[in-house]
């Protein structure tokens, strides 16, 4: 199979297709999501793509991602595919991507084993819970299982030579399947879902890359709001000012030239 190399701005192309798919399964399934992380930040700074990146978060309330994970597996369109630790590798961390099976990319962290991934967005599950994040509390825990498990079942091809040390001990000293971590979180998480949720202030996204500064009121999120994301419109949290400053403080400010992360190292269509 013959494969061409996509450019960034091939990538974001993709990725907008990817994202107006979901924008609309979510609309017909009245299922509310927001734009996380860089991809919030992208709509209020750039009107759209951050220009240095080349990915999308997405989040949504854990209530109605485990509705959305059972529409999205049966209704998104082709070329499109919902994959989740359930039923591909790639996506072992407890959390959905949608990945456009007509590309292939290649990033520092890849899971053991042959499969292949495509240009994707991330879902995160939205989860209910206190501001607590000092050591003993849930949300530290829940994090550090999540982290844990990101040792032991993830190949990264960077890892400094202490952690690939600490990653292998742990594989051998902790045979568990890949799994039993992320059933556990879902089984535990799912059922404070279906809950008392009025007695949680706050939503967390446990897999973001911020760690726990992803602990938000859920006032902040507040009632998804419609913003312009270059030619498209998406969700993102009514209150952007205080979200995008709980996680990057000054978030009108671009970093230095050597903190503009690329994820995706490479990327390519397949014919």
């Amino acid at each position: 199979m013959s494969m061409r190399p996509l450019t960034l701005n091939d990538i974001h192309l993709r990725l907008l297709e990817i994202a107006s798919a979901f924008h609309h399964l979510c609309e017909e399934h009245g299922i509310p999501y927001y734009m996380l992380g860089g991809s919030m930040l992208g709509a209020i700074r750039h009107k759209g793509f951050i220009p240095w990146d080349d990915d999308m978060d997405f989040g949504i309330p854990r209530e109605h991602y485990v509705r959305f994970v059972e529409v999205a597996t049966k209704e998104l369109p082709e070329p499109y595919k919902l994959i989740t630790y359930a039923t591909s590798e790639y996506a072992m961390m407890g959390f959905a991507k949608v990945m456009d099976v007509t590309t292939r990319v290649e990033e520092e962290f890849q899971p053991r084993g042959n499969e292949t991934l495509g240009v994707n967005i991330d879902i995160f599950p939205l989860d209910h819970c206190d501001e607590k994040q000092g050591v003993w509390s849930g949300n530290f825990r829940t994090r550090a299982l999540f982290k844990f498990q990101k040792l032991l079942f993830v190949e990264a091809k960077n890892r400094p030579l202490p952690k690939k040390l600490l990653a292998k001990t742990a594989q051998l000293l902790i045979p568990i399947s890949r799994t039993r971590i992320p059933r556990h979180q879902d089984k535990q998480l799912s059922a404070r879902a279906m809950g008392d949720v009025e007695k949680y202030t706050c939503y967390a996204n446990y897999f973001g890359a911020w760690g726990l500064k992803e602990v938000v009121p859920k006032e902040v999120f507040g009632k998804p709001t419609l913003y312009k994301f270059e030619n498209i419109e998406l969700y993102g949290a009514e209150k952007y000012d205080a979200y995008l400053r709980y996680l990057y403080n000054d978030y009108m400010q671009l970093p230095p030239e050597d903190q503009r992360h690329v994820h995706q190292a490479q990327a390519f269509a397949l014919n």
